[in-house]
């Protein structure tokens, strides 16, 4: 699998590059959050984490609220997996919120699960009895 990242990485740095040439900040963000998944899937997501902030401010500039609430997602799996469990927990549970309010149901429920097993690996299980089965 580190062989294919590499490569991948190259390929993606070439991206970014024509990306801040346009200055194309969607695809600067789509960029960004592709290179912090594939740091995430290599488990390596303190580097993961320095990219998905990246995303994040050219998503919050780009006002996209919804593409907004999918990377905190993300970013909050590579909390958790970090161990920042507060982070992990209120990204999850801001996610959850957005996709609730706007009656992104299915997208909630992703977004539960992620919570839940947020709970789960913190061992506080009664949280995440108590994500995985609230209903919207």
């Amino acid at each position: 699998m580190q062989g294919k990242h590499k490569q991948a990485m190259k390929l993606y740095l070439q991206a970014q590059a024509y990306a801040k040439k346009l200055e194309n900040n969607r695809s600067l963000a789509d960029t960004y959050s592709a290179i912090a998944t594939s740091y995430t899937i290599n488990e390596n997501d303190s580097e993961a984490l320095k990219y998905y902030h990246r995303a994040y401010i050219k998503i919050k500039e780009l006002g996209d609220d919804l593409e907004l609430a999918y990377l905190k997602v993300q970013m909050s799996r590579s909390y958790s997996y970090l161990y920042d469990n507060e982070k992990a927990i209120s990204l999850a549970k801001e996610a959850v919120g957005y996709f609730n309010q706007n009656e992104y149901y299915f997208d909630e429920l992703f977004a539960q699960s992620t919570l839940a097993k947020n709970y789960m690996s913190m061992e506080d299980y009664n949280n995440a009895i108590q994500v995985y089965t609230q209903t919207t």
